[in-house]
């Protein structure tokens, strides 16, 4: 018995999404590799290792071919075995190229995902995004060190009070100088075990 190929689906969804990440690689290549970020894999995942934090940016599939954009810093103080975006979030924007990760309720014009109709019209729209999370990604490494720890001292102070935990359990994070993030995983793959110095 002959295995189907993914990629010759019937209804070309696979198809579709194939070429949607193939072209969302070339584009955020152009666009990211150039701030320092590097692909996970082959996955839509971009990311550029801080030491002690990772810029994270996920060009999300969807059930449609299209793509929503998430970006934002990760902390790497905690072993987990899973992405997050730990200050950061789905990213919404506009035609004119503006962007928040929190549009006003009822405010019309924002957009959360870019839609794949045709390759024609997806690498028409994609460079527009993939400028938006360049610019996003220029802010997140230009951010003050000290207001960045300012909040992250703040994240482990709540945590602990909601936890009521004592304070060696939750430690603020030290320089990870040549980390490699490489093993953190895509979704259901292998663990991250960031070093601890």
């Amino acid at each position: 018995m002959s295995q189907r190929s993914p990629e010759r689906e019937q209804n070309g969804a696979v198809s579709d999404h194939t070429t949607s990440t193939r072209l969302i690689a070339s584009a955020a290549r152009e666009g990211l590799a150039p701030l320092g970020l590097r692909r996970l894999g082959r996955s839509r995942r971009w990311y550029d290792d801080r030491g002690w934090w990772v810029i994270h940016v996920e060009f999300q599939s969807s059930r449609s071919a299209g793509t929503y954009l998430n970006i934002g810093a990760m902390w790497l103080w905690v072993d987990k075995n899973f992405w997050t975006f730990d200050e950061g979030d789905r990213l919404y924007w506009r035609d004119d190229g503006s962007f928040t990760y929190d549009p006003q309720y009822g405010e019309s014009g924002w957009l959360q995902f870019l839609d794949f109709l045709r390759v024609e019209q997806f690498s028409r729209d994609l460079p527009s995004l993939v400028q938006i999370a360049a610019r996003r990604v220029t802010e997140l490494l230009a951010s003050d060190p000290d207001a960045l720890q300012e909040r992250i001292l703040a994240t482990i102070h709540a945590t602990r009070q909601r936890l009521k935990l004592p304070p060696s359990v939750i430690t603020a994070p030290t320089a990870r100088p040549g980390a490699d993030v490489r093993g953190l995983p895509s979704p259901g793959a292998a663990r991250c075990r960031p070093s601890s110095g």
